[in-house]
């Protein structure tokens, strides 16, 4: 399945539909419907359309579409993702805490909150 990801991508930018529009010089009724695509299906749109949401948005093709195995649900593949995800952080934070806590004294349990608030950022925007 083939998801559209403009309005995620155009959240992370912090820009408005309107300011998008004028950015790609269209209206911005064809913004909001390039937004607002049934069920997050990719919207037909032709290669300068794509070329031009591109360069306004500073992200690639790859960035705007995300593909997910038939068989395999949309969520299912996300909770996937952050169950890896967290568990890679988690074998980080324990490598970091062996290098840093005898160098800086800093206590373990101050470096995992630490951590782990960086992981729950990351997560929460989806840079993983």
């Amino acid at each position: 399945m083939i998801e559209w990801q403009l309005n995620e991508i155009i959240a992370k930018r912090g820009i408005s539909g309107k300011e998008l529009a004028n950015k790609i010089k269209v209206h911005p009724n064809t913004v909001s419907r390039l937004r607002t695509s049934e069920d997050k299906k990719m919207p037909h749109i032709d290669g300068d359309l794509l070329d031009n949401l591109c360069t306004a948005l500073e992200c690639s093709p790859v960035d705007l579409i995300k593909f997910t195995p038939p068989g395999q649900k949309t969520e299912e593949v996300s909770k996937m993702d952050v169950k890896s995800t967290v568990g890679r952080l988690h074998k980080i934070t324990h490598e970091i805490i062996e290098v840093i806590s005898p160098i800086v004294q800093i206590p373990p349990e101050k470096i995992i909150h630490v951590i782990s608030q960086i992981s729950n950022v990351l997560i929460e925007n989806q840079f993983f």
